[in-house]
This record gives C-alpha cells, structure tokens and sequence, in this order.
C-alpha cells in the first residue's frame, strides 16, 4: 500500500545523513516518498549544490525499486530532469547534457505528459543558454512557457524565470525584465510552510537575483526598486545558515550600491558575502567577491589591505581548485598587487575570465565527494 504524504515527509525528516540509506530500505521504496526526495532536491540545491546532488543520483537509482513499467519510465523522466539541474547547479554541464539526453530519451518512447516534458525542456534550456546556445535556448524556453501557462501548471513561473535568463544573456533586457517582474508577482505574497510555499520561495529568490543583475547591466534608475526586494529577500533568508543563495543576494546588493554610489556599505556587504562563500568553499564565488572587493581598496589605495585580500583569496581557491586558467588569471592579479601595478581595466579583465571559467568547471570537491559515497 503506498504511503501516505505525512508518512513519506516523517521518513524524509529521519533520513540518516547517509542519503544511500533510500537504496537498501525497504520503507524508502514507494512513489510518495520518491516524490517529496525530489522537493527536497530541489531545496537542498537551491542552498548547496554539491548536497542536492547526492540527492538527486540517488533519486535515479531508487526510481526502479518504486515502480515497474510506465509509471518507473515517468519517474525516471523526473528523477533525470533533477539530476541534469543538480549537475548544472554544481558545475558539471558534460555531465548535466548526459542526464537531459538520458530524460530526452525516455520521452521518445514512453507517452509523457506535455507539462513533464515542457518541464524537462526549461531545464534544457537554462543549461544551452549557459553553453551559449541562445536561438535554441530561447526556442526551448519559449515552448515550454506555451505548455505551462494554459495548463495552469504550477510551474510555470520557474520556466519565466529561465525564459527571462535566456532573454537576458541575448541582452534582450525589456523582455528579461517583464518576465522576472511577473514571477515577483506570482511569488511575492506571503506563501505557507508547505513543499509548495518552499518552492514558490526559492522562484522568488532566483527571479530577484536574476532581476538584479538585469538591472545592472541597464541605465535603468529602478536600481533602488531592485535594492528594496533584494532587502526583502535577505530577510526571509536572514536564519538560513550555509546558503549559498544568501551570500550571493549579499554580493549582488553590494554590486547594486556600487553603482549608485555607496561604496563603504558596498565594502561590507562584499566582505560579509566573502567570508560566506569562504564558508561554503565556493572557489569562483570567493573569487568574485575578492575581485570586487579589490576594486574598492584599489580606489582608496589601501595596498596593505588589498595584497593580504589577493594572497588569501589567490591561495583559497587553488586550494579549492585546480582549474589552470583562472589560477592564471589570479596569479595576474596577485602579481599586479605586489608590484603596486594594478589597474581597473586589469581587475576587469580578471573577472571576466573567471566568470566565464564559472561556467566551465565543477566546483570543488563535487567529483571528490560522491566518489567517497560510493
């Protein structure tokens, strides 16, 4: 007899930390529980991505012992969607193109619903905009918002959210902004502590995020409107120990005050998100923020402070990670700083290079940490 929703969430809540336990178990192998592990990772992502993902593989060997059939080729659609978003949420976009492909197939040969599949599609799509495949991701996106919208399906505000990325990496900012603006409105009220209430949270997160740095790259003079949800949204996280969502609110508020103007309280909060990711051993986002936070000391000429901040920050992430190209573009910057050579245009050109070596390198200790598991 399946379980019941309440039974599954008290089995979720006194799962050991050893998430493998879902395989061996015979009380974790029925679809209602399958069902609330998939909202979990979808929480847990939101916050740290490397957990989630341990989530999700295990999702995708614990399908088959839930089901038989169509409904396991269902759940298996599902289980795949996850785990492509969780690989692209750590980094691993090989790894996240083989989970979709894996998905993709599925749909060709078992009748999946058109929601699951216009859900699958907008994840597809967040990860071809991030390859820099735009005409296909807009194709994807847009579609999936056709599906999702007359279908009242919930959610169709996170596949706005992807569609106004995807208009925003084509630099098509209107249209960016009138998406991420209807998400606010479909997520911006007061939702219950419910999976559901969690979920509609954590779209208005991301749409604010993402409507901050559409900002950014505007004249808009909304930058004070964007600072007011930005506030907001940090309030709501403000208990949330070891969010990387947090931290990253944090940074993009500091971007948002050093364009209007008020680089001391930008200096803060860049230090506060800092020492966040330094936290969570995030190596890009350390990177960032260290670049940023350079900025500033650089325009005060406080060189004490800057070349203990870009020894400490240059040293961090090596240790973190091993990819050589954005080592290299650091080690640039250290050195500029010990010569007393530094320059804007340097510290941008560094960014840069990070932000685009971001997107190509899984964090640190991902691969490591489920080898281990297994």
């Amino acid at each position: 007899m399946p379980h019941t929703r309440r039974y599954a969430l008290k089995l979720l809540r006194q799962l050991p930390d050893d998430i493998a336990a879902v395989l061996y178990h015979q009380r974790y192998w029925d679809e209602t529980f399958f069902g609330v592990l998939l909202e979990r990772c979808d929480e847990v992502l939101f916050h740290n991505p490397q957990a989630g993902l341990e989530i999700a593989e295990a999702a995708v060997e614990l399908a088959p012992k839930c089901a038989k059939g169509q409904r396991l080729q269902e759940l298996l659609v599902r289980a795949y969607a996850f785990l492509g978003s969780a690989y692209r949420a750590a980094s691993r976009y090989e790894d996240a193109e083989t989970a979709y492909e894996e998905a993709e197939r599925i749909t060709k040969t078992a009748p999946i619903s058109k929601c699951d599949k216009a859900d699958l599609d907008q994840r597809i799509a967040y990860l071809r905009s991030r390859k820099g495949q735009h005409e296909e991701a807009l194709r994807l996106a847009e579609g999936a918002v056709s599906v999702l919208r007359p279908a009242g399906d919930k959610r169709l505000d996170e596949a706005l959210v992807k569609l106004g990325v995807v208009q925003l990496r084509m630099g098509n900012h209107s249209e960016a902004i009138k998406n991420f603006g209807e998400v606010l409105t479909m997520t911006g009220q007061r939702s219950p502590r419910t999976a559901e209430g969690r979920r509609k949270r954590r779209v208005y997160h991301c749409a604010i995020h993402d409507l901050a740095f559409t900002l950014l790259q505007t004249r808009s003079q909304n930058l004070r409107t964007a600072l007011k949800y930005i506030r907001e949204a940090k309030r709501i996280l403000r208990s949330r120990r070891g969010s990387l969502a947090k931290y990253k609110l944090i940074w993009v508020e500091g971007l948002l005050l050093v364009k209007i103007g008020l680089m001391r309280q930008a200096e803060r909060l860049f230090q506060k998100a800092r020492l966040g990711f330094l936290e969570l051993a995030a190596p890009f986002e350390i990177a960032l923020a260290g670049l940023d936070l350079s900025s500033l000391y650089y325009l005060d000429g406080r060189w004490p402070e800057l070349e203990s901040l870009t020894v400490e920050t240059f040293t961090r992430f090596r240790e973190l990670s091993a990819d050589t190209e954005a080592i290299a573009a650091l080690s640039l910057w250290k050195d500029a700083v010990h010569a007393r050579k530094l320059a804007d245009q340097l510290i941008s050109d560094v960014k840069a290079k990070v932000e685009e070596r971001m997107w190509n390198y899984p964090l640190a200790g991902t691969v490591q940490h489920r080898q281990r598991r297994r």
